[in-house]
């Protein structure tokens, strides 16, 4: 599955070059979704590397951040609002829905705007996991070491 990831992401990468070489950047919100697919491919990099480590016996240290977490809410809530606001470029391959009824109008934008607080929830609990990750090893280091003795086992 490592190396599975690793091409997938050099794959996207050389997908991601050759839209840059070609002057594909018309506008802000296309570079903004270029990025977005760059960090991709470097998870997906990123998390080849570490599967064929682990697989290859050497551990590699947990993440700090949760880049996936990160990544995932970052790319629906780019989708989002480019579906909403017609950020990029493109054709219409997929015809949008169309509610029939005020209900069915109402209720696409409550799950449209609880899908975007879901995922603006997951990118920070992603930012915060590393936060979280910090503060904990600083305290971790202020704290002195444990004495090996037990009370309760007689050696003092």
């Amino acid at each position: 599955m490592g190396w599975l990831a690793c091409i997938a992401g050099y794959a996207v990468g050389l997908l991601l070059l050759r839209a840059l070489l070609f002057g594909r950047i018309i506008n802000i919100w296309v570079f903004l979704g270029d990025v977005d697919l760059a960090a991709l491919a470097v998870y997906l990099m990123y998390v080849g590397r570490r599967a064929i480590s682990r697989a290859k016996g050497t551990p590699t240290p947990k993440a700090r951040f949760g880049y996936g977490k990160i990544l995932l809410g970052a790319s629906l809530l780019f989708s989002s609002a480019n579906s909403h606001f017609h950020l990029l470029p493109g054709r219409d391959v997929i015809k949008p829905l169309e509610p029939s009824n005020d209900t069915q109008a109402i209720s696409m934008k409550v799950t449209t705007i609880v899908i975007n607080i879901g995922c603006a929830l997951l990118v920070i609990s992603g930012i915060w996991q590393g936060l979280r990750t910090a503060r904990m090893g600083a305290s971790a280091t202020e704290l002195p070491p444990a004495s090996s003795a037990s009370p309760h086992d007689g050696t003092r």
